[in-house]
């Protein structure tokens, strides 16, 4: 018995050995120091394929015009590289590795799969101009670019680059041979943001930044998105994005590594809740553009007040009707639709109270006061009117009707294609593109968590677009 225990215990610490040695990371990506500000994955495989950028014109101009200046074995070689670009001698097929370990140095790993055909490569890249001829030193193969704007050092597996306006040298060697020799610890792929942007559905190209980093024009708009008074360097972002044949998908996540502050993050936005599918199957016809989400009223007002333009709205329309009030009233599903041929927008919302009806008569009252009309149209429906206004609202059980048209009841309008894709959805957005004659048929727009975005852009004619375009 003691025997088949042994055997047991030994299985299950191979099976445990081999589950944690499942190449979350490879060795190549080590290099990559912990304390970097932004990464970026690509995999150029995937790109190269999708895009189809080896048959694109632009390749073959280049290649005619740089043909002169080769020899036909250069020339040769070239294209047989172009046309099999595992003859580099690099693993195309795993990601490669951008990153900005301070605000003016970037690096660039990828694996290395065969050092003699990089050898190869490097041969080729000098008899072009294109970098210096390759030395040893420290067990490593060093080379620059011809243009003095780039450090390249390679080993059996690992090729660094790296690109810096700042480092002397020698200085930069010394640093580019620390980061060859990083012990997985001491790197990226040993934190949680590494394991964040691992998470991300879509490889194709994948991202991650520190919102508290300065200079990334991106981040601009997500510091917007905290709460009153957060630390950007708390939040960070990761997205990925996956090209396919006729579109693009992408996900992106804010989100922080300190529990509190993803504790404060997760409550400001709990004005978004799941759906319970009041209007899944009961979007207008016609409608170019519609939303669908849960609603708090009372935390979505809070947090469309934090933009000025819509505080200010809000404030104006507060002259006529209390727009504030009805809208921290909203308590379950809100859909909003758009029909840009008929000029017209409107937005039904399921209610937790109608509280805000004991003031109608004072806000007939205020409208007259300030130039506009508020008028009963009929058994909880009204209109507003006034030189730069004409709106009509009705209020029709639980259900609060806000829009440019007279209100009309809602019936199912026939199974919405997007409805099974809605059923976790915190919000849901579609738009048709179609009329607007832009690259883009459609978009949708999707989240399921706080801080979580999910775009499909379907693309006509897409990659042959973008080579036209170009």
């Amino acid at each position: 018995m003691k025997r088949y225990f042994g055997y047991l215990s030994a299985i299950v610490l191979l099976a445990v050995a081999v589950a944690c040695s499942n190449n979350r990371y490879e060795d190549y990506m080590t290099v990559i120091p912990k304390d970097a500000q932004g990464v970026a994955a690509v995999r150029f495989d995937n790109v190269v394929n999708k895009t189809g950028v080896a048959r694109s014109p632009l390749i073959r101009l280049a290649l005619s015009k740089m043909s002169s200046a080769m020899s036909a074995d250069v020339e040769t070689k070239v294209k047989a590289l172009i046309d099999d670009p595992s003859l580099s001698g690099i693993d195309f097929s795993s990601p490669a590795y951008a990153f900005v370990i301070n605000r003016q140095t970037i690096g660039v790993t990828m694996k290395v799969e065969d050092a003699s055909l990089l050898d190869e490569l490097v041969s080729t890249m000098v008899k072009l101009d294109f970098c210096t001829k390759a030395k040893k030193s420290n067990d490593y193969q060093w080379t620059s670019l011809a243009d003095g704007s780039a450090r390249m050092v390679y080993s059996d597996n690992t090729l660094l680059l790296v690109f810096s306006n700042t480092e002397q040298a020698k200085s930069l060697d010394q640093m580019m041979l620390d980061m060859m020799r990083l012990d997985a610890d001491d790197s990226f792929v040993t934190t949680p943001q590494f394991a964040k942007l691992s998470e991300q559905k879509f490889e194709d190209l994948q991202v991650y930044f520190n919102l508290g980093v300065e200079g990334i024009k991106q981040a601009d708009f997500l510091k917007e998105l905290l709460p009153k008074g957060a630390k950007p360097a708390d939040y960070e972002f990761v997205a990925g994005l996956n090209l396919r044949e006729g579109g693009v998908d992408v996900q992106g996540l804010l989100f922080s590594t300190n529990e509190k502050a993803q504790e404060e993050f997760d409550s400001y936005f709990a004005s978004f809740k799941p759906m319970k599918g009041d209007y899944i199957n009961k979007i207008p016809v016609g409608s170019k553009v519609w939303v669908c989400m849960g609603t708090d009223g009372n935390k979505l007002v809070d947090l469309m007040k934090r933009v000025p333009k819509i505080k200010e709205v809000l404030l104006a329309a507060g002259f006529v009707i209390d727009a504030e009030q009805m809208l921290r009233a909203i308590d379950g599903d809100m859909m909003i639709y758009m029909k840009p041929e008929k000029e017209e927008v409107g937005m039904y919302a399921q209610l937790g109270n109608s509280d805000f009806m004991k003031d109608v008569d004072s806000w007939m009252e205020s409208a007259e006061k300030y130039g506009y009309s508020l008028k009963l149209e009929g058994t909880g429906k009204y209109q507003v009117q006034g030189d730069d206004i004409d709106l009509h609202w009705a209020l029709d059980d639980n259900q609060l009707y806000v829009g440019t048209s007279t209100y009309q009841p809602l019936s199912v309008q026939g199974q919405n294609k997007h409805a099974e894709d809605m059923d976790d959805a915190l919000f849901y957005a579609f738009i048709d593109l179609n009329f607007q004659h832009v690259i883009a048929n459609s978009v949708v727009i999707k989240s399921t968590q706080p801080g979580e975005i999910i775009i499909k852009a379907d693309i006509a004619s897409f990659p042959e677009i973008l080579w036209k375009g170009l």
